[in-house]
């Protein structure tokens, strides 16, 4: 096993620290013989009519990965990957086993660094004429999920865009000749949206009830955009005009609203009523919720509160048991 002695003299790359996979609180050492790494650009070319080549549009990097070539023998005397406990077998199946976690870990290589990746895939490779001995091809791949925050993959929140979008729309139908007069209210009852958005106590059912109000007023509004602009779509041709994609996207953020509203409280579960009659006052009690909080959690489910017979389905909060 000549090729893996540590040999200052060897370069650069002999005189790096050997590898190391760390996920979670294991980690294992690994000597590195030879490491390919792959990336680039994603690139999405737009041709364009009656002329040559295309317009090249980046929409990023692609994630690096890294194919790393190993040998476990228990012949290997480098200090960085000793171990108590022989390579061949324990050291390659421990390694082995932190992969089928299948958990995002810092990969350490010589000339590269600490990396954030998971293990994409493995070849083991033993012959007859090696004995204890395995050579191992391993292909990581980066991952950048961890570095991101949920807040950051979250889309923005209706409380803090439905009335610049608004504000924007009107001007946009104005820019485009296209005006409804329901285009005039639009800020107005975002407006009122965001105000239940934000105010405290029984507005879930107030929010529901306001959102399917806009979003009919909102359908109406696109297919006038549509008929006036001589668009046919928002995936057609022509294009669609910027008052329809505003209008699109409008509805789409106030979809979110209820969502959004109910965020901060407990998560819900379904209940099926188990008693000929009832309401749900009784099953407040019964279930130690607050009252005021379940008539407003079902306030478009139930017509009578003071009347539930069994088999009818309402939302109550989960809790501890």
């Amino acid at each position: 096993m000549a090729e893996l002695d540590s040999d200052p003299e060897a370069g650069i790359f002999g005189q790096y620290p050997a590898g190391k996979f760390r996920a979670g609180a294991s980690a294992v050492s690994f000597p590195v013989l030879a490491i390919s790494e792959q990336g680039g650009n994603r690139i999405v070319p737009q041709a364009r009519v009656n002329r040559p080549g295309a317009k090249l549009d980046s929409t990023g990097t692609k994630p690096r990965s890294f194919t790393v070539q190993t040998v476990f023998n228990n012949s290997i005397a480098e200090p960085d990957v000793s171990s108590n406990l022989p390579m061949y077998p324990r050291v390659l199946l421990l390694l082995l086993r932190l992969f089928q976690s299948q958990e995002t870990g810092t990969l350490t290589l010589p000339t590269v660094g600490e990396v954030r990746c998971r293990l994409q895939d493995y070849t083991r490779d033993e012959r007859f004429e090696e004995r204890d001995t395995a050579r191992v091809t391993l292909v990581f791949v980066e991952d950048n999920e961890d570095s991101l925050s949920r807040a950051a993959l979250a889309p923005p929140s209706v409380t803090a865009t439905v009335v610049r979008l608004a504000e924007q729309t009107q001007f946009s139908a104005q820019k485009d000749g296209i005006w409804d007069p329901s285009l005039g209210t639009l800020r107005e009852r975002m407006n009122e949206l965001e105000t239940l958005m934000r105010a405290p106590g029984r507005s879930v059912a107030d929010v529901s009830t306001i959102v399917r109000a806009h979003r009919r007023a909102i359908e109406s509004l696109v297919a006038t955009a549509r008929e006036e602009s001589g668009a046919t779509g928002i995936f057609g041709e022509p294009r669609a005009s910027h008052t329809e994609r505003q209008l699109v996207t409008l509805s789409d953020r106030e979809a979110q609203a209820e969502t959004e509203r109910t965020a901060s409280r407990p998560r819900t579960k379904a209940y099926v009523v188990d008693v000929e009659r009832t309401s749900l006052y009784e099953i407040a009690a019964r279930l130690r919720q607050d009252v005021t909080e379940l008539m407003d959690l079902n306030a478009a489910r139930v017509a009578d509160p003071f009347d539930l017979t069994r088999g009818e389905v309402i939302r109550v909060y989960e809790t501890a048991a």
